[in-house]
């Protein structure tokens, strides 16, 4: 389980369409502490795109690179750059998204693990999350689900369960290695 004071240092609010690489980021930042900005140079490097801006070069340039969560996969899987790396060696990155929302949810909760998923429809709107929008999702050490949010650069707590959040798409399940 993961403390929501992990996230403090996050400090990370999304301007632009960065969610899907900025929640790999934020889900990443338990096991390997880089900061999120350091995730969308590291892309740039990848793709060999300039680094002056790199959140906008992601931008201009991630949404063309086919599904979202796809690019993330193969960026963890097979990237030279050492960010991807370092998230390689610190955590697998497994694709639950056929998995039913409460057995995530158990993985969640028994597991040193944080989730990626995407909210292709949000039932939240007085929680503001969005629709087609990623976040980062957590369970703390007292069992309750907990998500950052980038569209508002804060964590966000008491929604109750994965399915309470909305319509659910894509999702990665981060697991620590030991």
């Amino acid at each position: 389980m993961i403390s929501q004071s992990t996230f403090s240092n996050c400090h990370y609010r999304q301007k632009l369409q960065t969610c899907v690489l900025a929640s790999y980021a934020v889900a990443a930042t338990p096991f390997v502490g880089i900061p999120v900005l350091d995730f969308f140079d590291a892309y740039c490097c990848e793709l060999g795109l300039p680094q002056q801006h790199p959140e906008r070069n992601y931008d201009l340039t991630f949404h063309g690179e086919g599904r979202g969560y796809e690019v993330i996969w193969n960026l963890h899987h097979h990237s030279t750059v050492k960010v991807f790396q370092s998230c390689r060696s610190k955590f697998d990155l497994e694709d639950v998204h056929g998995l039913d929302l409460t057995a995530v949810e158990q993985r969640l909760t028994s597991a040193n693990a944080t989730l990626m998923l995407f909210i292709n429809k949000s039932k939240r709107m007085d929680l503001q999350l969005a629709n087609m929008h990623s976040i980062a999702v957590a369970c703390d050490p007292s069992g309750r689900l907990f998500y950052y949010d980038t569209g508002l650069g804060k964590v966000v707590e008491n929604f109750g369960t994965l399915a309470d959040l909305g319509e659910c798409g894509d999702r990665f399940l981060l697991v620590g290695k030991s």
